[in-house]
């Protein structure tokens, strides 16, 4: 009696293992799967996380404009001028929809134009550039 109850144990115990073997395996071909899209895409994220950036410290600078120093406020101009060529090129590459970007980028040409106009639409407008270089870093990992 005591013989099955040790064989039955030993026949779960033997399932179990199997299964932890089979989740381990699962685990670890998903993780080499990641590493290979991040290895493979790290240049295009380590761009998608420069443009962010670049457009987080436009939003930083513009939202303390009294306490800017003039360094500062003289950087946003370039500043801008790069990350709307980045997302030119993510968008020739095929990375975001540059044409529905474009046209609301469209409206800021300059700081002076950012700093009249910065309002809660162009808020929105650098905010929404943000989301949509999230997604496409996101999608390079679905």
């Amino acid at each position: 009696m005591i013989e099955n109850i040790f064989l039955c144990l030993t026949a779960i115990a033997t399932a179990c293992a199997a299964y932890a073997a089979w989740c381990s395996f699962q685990v670890s071909r998903r993780s080499l799967d990641f590493q290979k899209k991040y290895t493979r895409f790290r240049r295009v994220l380590d761009e998608l996380n420069n443009t962010s950036q670049k457009i987080e410290k436009i939003l930083t600078v513009f939202s303390k404009i009294p306490e800017t120093s003039d360094e500062e406020d003289d950087s946003v101009e370039p500043l801008l001028n790069e990350v709307k060529e980045e997302l030119r090129n993510f968008g020739l590459r095929g990375l975001i929809d540059y044409e529905k970007l474009g046209i609301a980028l469209a409206s800021i040409t300059n700081r002076f134009n950012l700093a009249e106009e910065f309002d809660s639409n162009n808020l929105e407008i650098l905010h929404e550039v943000l989301k949509v270089l999230e997604e496409a870093k996101s999608k390079i990992f679905e």
